[in-house]
């Protein structure tokens, strides 16, 4: 009986694991789409405030979604569909990153969305 007892302990405890791991990713997810949005909004202030503070901003967001996206395929190594999806993020990261460095003005909200979801999503704009 101890010995089930014990089983169904570390089945648990490995459950548990699991769903921290997965809010793990989900969080650090949505912390990469946060930074692009900020990457986004900082470069248009600074392209119409001239606000170097906002430059800085930019910079700041460009860095911590680059360490995300680090950060998250280590965590997904082990999932090859999820490493998939994540190379997608990380080329519409850098067409972003490539576009808000060419062009400040002409990168409005809905390129960013076509830019980060750009299959048979429909974008107001």
């Amino acid at each position: 009986m101890a010995r089930l007892e014990q089983r169904n302990i570390e089945t648990y405890n490995t459950a548990l694991a699991w769903v921290d791991h997965s809010h793990l990713v989900i969080s650090k997810n949505l912390n990469f789409s946060i930074q692009g949005e900020r990457m986004l909004a900082n470069k248009h202030g600074y392209a119409l405030t001239g606000d170097a503070g906002l430059s800085a901003s930019y910079n700041d967001s460009k860095l911590e979604a680059s360490s995300l996206l680090a950060e998250l395929s280590v965590l997904m190594k082990d999932n090859p569909a999820q490493l998939s999806r994540l190379g997608e993020e990380q080329y519409y990261f850098l067409e972003l990153s490539k576009r808000l460095n060419a062009e400040p003005l002409a990168a409005s909200a809905s390129n960013f969305f076509r830019i980060f979801y750009p299959i048979n999503t429909p974008v107001r704009g």
